[in-house]
């Protein structure tokens, strides 16, 4: 992995604090999160972590964050997205994996939250994934 790692310090150091309620780090460099990063950010509703470098993220890194709506994850490194990276996200309707080099794709965690709107556009999983409404939520199967 290369570039900055993503701790609770650097959030500080970026002038983010625990009562923030967006954080905007797209485009900074970050290869790596901390699983704890954003445990002491509970008031959290919109995460942008575009345009960096991430290849990977910890399982549970987003459980403090109950009430986060938006996360984009859009034009990274992730090559694979598992379902338990959102444990306690449940609160959740958008989620950008768009533009990164997607090997899998956990589509479980259509069936835990009730996302509203989910791209996966220009990724090695699109063409594999369908979506369908189900109700207000998204639901993903394998095609």
């Amino acid at each position: 992995m290369s570039g900055l790692t993503l701790t609770k310090d650097v959030l500080t150091d970026f002038g983010y604090t625990i009562r923030s309620e967006v954080v905007d780090l797209s485009s900074q460099n970050i290869g790596d999160i901390a699983i704890n990063a954003f445990e002491d950010h509970e008031q959290l509703t919109k995460i942008n972590l575009s345009g960096n470098q991430i290849e990977f993220i910890p399982l549970g890194a987003f459980s403090q964050n109950a009430k986060l709506t938006d996360l984009s994850l859009a034009n990274n490194k992730l090559r694979a997205f598992h379902a338990d990276v959102l444990n306690g996200a449940v609160g959740l309707e958008t989620l950008d994996l768009s533009g990164n080099p997607l090997e899998s794709f956990d589509v479980s965690l259509t069936e835990t939250l009730c996302l509203q709107s989910l791209n996966l556009d220009n990724t090695g999983v699109a063409a594999h994934v369908q979506l369908k409404r189900v109700g207000r939520c998204l639901r993903a199967t394998w095609v």
